[in-house]
């Protein structure tokens, strides 16, 4: 579905859907958003705090995701975390707080220095940051975010020093309850096996896949150790073969069931108590 589409949808059904949600709030919402190929994560709290994680293109970031924020009533984020600083994740930064506020940015702590601005936009985001007067803080492996009573988010990834790229990316552990979501940006086998050697990695419910389903990302040791039910590869029209058939054929051998949302469209968790529940808000 293109662009351009999406935001009319996410009218129709947003509008109609999200008036349930904040009448019987449950204690965690997440929504892997279809932003066709790039990246966006929100996530909800029974208290109403509100944490984005990545924010798509600049297109999307206007036509997807504003969009979707304004008709969930959400006029302020209270956590935005930019996993790394390329333009399917990190492009929407701008435009999406025109629409909202935003109270603090957090990025990779991974050395930034060299790096062609046109390519990560990690220096450009936080100028943005700073001049509408939101906090910056640079996020490494052992730092940890309280968000409202029941939600804490976990950085597993990147150490300081490692270099810039997707091997950068926050890697994001989102527990709330018993429950576990992994949230890894474009991170590959490289820093999967890091982690792996570091010992930081439990295992999870929801695995948002790595890179787009790419080939050198979720490998076979990393998907034995955290052995996701269920995992959701956030990817669009793409001439990089993503999500890969090896990749997919990982994910089953371990069990998990996948979603794309190039074809299921915005995927939604509702954790209640003990009870996690997954659902589609936009068709697919």
């Amino acid at each position: 579905m293109e662009l351009a589409c999406l935001s009319l949808v996410c009218m129709v059904i947003f509008g109609a859907q999200w008036g349930i949600v904040r009448a019987r709030r449950p204690d965690l919402l997440v929504l892997f958003t279809d932003v066709g190929q790039g990246d966006c994560t929100l996530i909800q709290t029974a208290e109403g705090h509100t944490v984005l994680i990545d924010c798509g293109t600049p297109e999307a970031g206007d036509k997807v995701v504003v969009p979707m924020l304004d008709w969930m009533g959400i006029r302020r984020i209270d956590l935005c975390l930019i996993t790394h600083g390329h333009a399917d994740h990190a492009g929407g930064y701008d435009v999406v707080s025109d629409g909202v506020v935003i109270d603090r940015v957090g990025l990779s702590g991974a050395e930034t220095e060299g790096v062609d601005e046109e390519e990560d936009l990690s220096d450009k985001v936080v100028c943005t940051a700073r001049e509408a007067g939101t906090d910056v803080i640079q996020l490494r492996s052992g730092d940890a975010l309280q968000v409202g009573a029941s939600t804490r988010l976990d950085i597993l990834h990147p150490s300081s020093g490692d270099a810039p790229g997707n091997e950068s990316s926050l890697v994001i552990l989102v527990s709330c309850g018993a429950f576990r979501i992994l949230v890894p940006g474009d991170a590959g086998c490289d820093s999967e096996w890091k982690m792996l050697r570091m010992g930081v990695l439990p295992d999870v419910d929801v695995l948002r896949v790595g890179h787009h389903g790419s080939e050198s990302a979720s490998g076979s040791g990393f998907l034995e150790r955290i052995r996701p039910a269920l995992s959701v590869v956030s990817v669009g029209n793409n001439r990089y073969g993503h999500p890969a058939d090896e990749t997919l054929e990982r994910l089953a051998e371990c069990g998990s069931t996948v979603y794309r949302t190039d074809r299921d469209g915005t995927v939604t968790l509702t954790i209640r108590g003990d009870k996690l529940t997954v659902g589609r808000a936009l068709g697919g």
